[in-house]
């Protein structure tokens, strides 16, 4: 099913359309993580899965989509900029794939 479905980032919500419909405001994002999948016991492969949750509602996104890294940092960038906080494996694993996030929330500017 995720091959049928399509990510869609606005203003106003993060959406997962297409056989599964699935959509979380900006305002009610409570958690975002960035996680680690190992597939190996030395954890020299694996990959990325960002899960966001709020609402109700849980959308995940596997590292393998096109456009994974950007997503990633509009999501964290903007649960920040409304308040959430990232915990340190989430800020730990953007910094793996090349991301600057701001240190507290509401300090986009960093």
């Amino acid at each position: 099913m995720r091959h049928f479905s399509r990510i869609e980032v606005d203003e106003a919500a993060i959406r997962i359309a297409g056989t599964v419909h699935r959509s979380v405001t900006w305002d009610a994002i409570r958690v975002v993580r960035i996680r680690y999948f190992s597939t190996w016991r030395d954890r020299s492969a694996g990959w990325m899965q960002l899960v966001i949750k709020g609402g109700g509602t849980t959308i995940r996104v596997d590292q393998t989509l096109d456009g994974f890294t950007a997503l990633a940092d509009t999501v964290c960038r903007g649960a920040l900029a409304h308040g959430a906080r990232l915990d340190g494996v989430t800020r730990h694993n953007a910094e793996a794939i090349g991301l600057n996030l701001p240190t507290e929330p509401g300090d986009e500017q960093t």
